[in-house]
C-alpha cells in the first residue's frame, strides 16, 4: 500500500457554457472539480454565486425542496462551499438565500443541476 495520489483537472480554457460539453461524464467531472475548488479554496467567488452553486448541489444531493423533509438545519452538510467567499453575510441570510434558490430547481434532475 502505497500513498494516495491526489490529481487536479487543470482546464487551459473553460467553457462559459458547461451545457456545451457534450460528453455526460465530462460534464459531471467539471462539476466535481469546481466543487472541490470551492471547498478548498482554490476557488473564490462572490456570496450569491455561491448561493446558486450550492442550490445546484443540493438539487443534485437531495432533490427537490421538500418542506417536510427540508427542515432548519439541511443545508449544514453543504456548508463548505461557501466557507472561502469573497464576502460574508449572515448564516441564516445565506440559508434562506439558498433555500430560495434550492425551490426553484423543482424538478431538475441531478445531471441537469450539476450543469
Amino acid at each position: 500500500g502505497g500513498q494516495p495520489v491526489m490529481l487536479y483537472l487543470r482546464g487551459k480554457f473553460y467553457v462559459t457554457d458547461p451545457s456545451r460539453l457534450h460528453d455526460e461524464y465530462t460534464r459531471f467531472l467539471f462539476y466535481l472539480q469546481v466543487k472541490s475548488d470551492l471547498i478548498s479554496g482554490r476557488l473564490v467567488c462572490p456570496m450569491l454565486t455561491a448561493c446558486l452553486l450550492t442550490s445546484y448541489c443540493v438539487q443534485s444531493s437531495l432533490g427537490d425542496h421538500d418542506h417536510d423533509s427540508c427542515q432548519p438545519g439541511y443545508l449544514a452538510p453543504f456548508s463548505s462551499l461557501r466557507a472561502h467567499c469573497d464576502e460574508s453575510l449572515d448564516q441564516a441570510e445565506i440559508d434562506r438565500r439558498i433555500t430560495e434558490l434550492h425551490r426553484l430547481h423543482k424538478g431538475q434532475s441531478p445531471a441537469d443541476a450539476e450543469l
